[in-house]
């Protein structure tokens, strides 16, 4: 998965990822990246599956479903008017196909751990 740490226009450093993981991006900068006890939950989480203390994992919020298996992570926007207002005061519409999206355990993985050396956590 590619993906670059980078700032929005507040200055606010977010991660940006490539086209089709638009859920996922939304998800982890709205709701994982910047809580530092959230973003060690979802590694502690991340290694429990690794470990096999459990084969799934599913954590709902008011505006997402994500579903962590041993292999991959498959994040759901669910309907939020809150949310999607968020996304067209910065002129971007989120597409029914960009409701979902996942990607590898493994891949996610790495990703929090190297925002996580970013972020100096």
């Amino acid at each position: 998965m590619d993906y670059d740490f980078t700032y929005d226009d507040y200055g606010k450093s977010i991660i940006q990822l490539e086209m089709g993981q638009e859920a996922t991006a939304v998800w982890l900068n709205s709701d994982v990246i910047g809580d530092k006890t959230t973003l060690l939950a979802i590694l502690e989480l991340i290694d429990d599956l690794e470990k096999g203390v459990f084969k799934e994992k599913v954590i709902k919020s008011r505006n997402f479903e994500v579903r962590f298996t041993r292999d991959e992570v498959d994040i759901e926007i669910l309907t939020n008017d809150e949310l999607t207002e968020e996304h067209e005061e910065e002129g971007l519409s989120l597409y029914n196909c960009e409701h979902t999206s996942g990607c590898g355990l493994e891949d996610l993985k790495a990703l929090l751990e190297n925002w996580k050396d970013f972020k100096g956590f």
